[in-house]
């Protein structure tokens, strides 16, 4: 029995060499590609990792010159992100903090382009609808208020259907259709999931005008009636 399981062990030998001969070629190879892949992987999401620390630290920048009102620097480091580190959140986030100071520089097309892109193009989802809500207030400043309650859909805008129908009773309201917007404000009161204290206590304020300017709730004729 020893002699026939040296044999089998000779044989097992043999027939490994001879699969190694005939393969060794390919197996080099396939560890070769899977080592490049590998190294591929590891310098591309180490080049991630430096534009985000890059783009993050631009945007501190750009945060601090907004804090100080500098809008010309502003410009300079919001290009500059825009240029090299577009591929990071942080170019999406720049645009919205330079369109905000586009708005109080009163130069809105200037700001509606910034929020367009990042409305239309951001990965971020809230980013967007953030962007959507910004455009359409904008929007109404500039006396386009039918494209901004065209932008605006709450039937699917989720968390942002509150905000979005309090942004529709603004420009129905500034178009001068005071039954619509009041319907658009009780509906943002009315919206899942609720609008914040501040924000509920500003609509309610709206309604409030509203009836306001309707002459209260009670005709004249009645109020005059003894």
């Amino acid at each position: 029995m020893a002699i026939e399981d040296d044999l089998n062990e000779a044989e097992q030998v043999e027939q490994l060499f001879a699969w190694w001969k005939e393969n060794w070629a390919w197996l080099l190879s396939g560890i070769a590609i899977g080592l490049l892949v590998l190294i591929g992987w590891f310098y591309w999401t180490g080049k991630q990792d430096a534009n985000a620390e890059q783009g993050s630290m631009l945007y501190r920048q750009l945060v601090a010159a907004s804090d100080r009102n500098d809008f010309g620097r502003m410009e300079g480091l919001h290009e500059q992100i825009d240029k090299d580190y577009s591929s990071t959140p942080y170019a999406d986030q720049g645009r919205l903090l330079v369109a905000r100071m586009y708005v109080e520089t009163g130069e809105y097309e200037k700001a509606t382009t910034l929020l367009r892109q990042v409305a239309d193009q951001a990965k971020d989802v809230e980013l967007r609808a953030v962007a959507e809500v910004r455009l359409a207030r904008v929007l109404i400043q500039m006396d386009k208020s039918e494209d901004a309650i065209a932008l605006m859909k709450p039937d699917a805008a989720g968390a942002f259907t509150a905000i979005q129908q309090d942004v529709r009773g603004d420009a129905y309201f500034a178009k001068g259709d005071m039954e619509a917007a009041r319907a658009a404000y009780a509906a943002a009161l009315a919206a899942v999931p609720a609008l914040s204290p501040d924000e509920r206590q500003i609509v309610e304020l709206k309604l409030q005008d509203l009836a306001a300017e309707a002459g209260a709730t009670v005709p004249a004729q009645e109020q005059a009636a003894p």
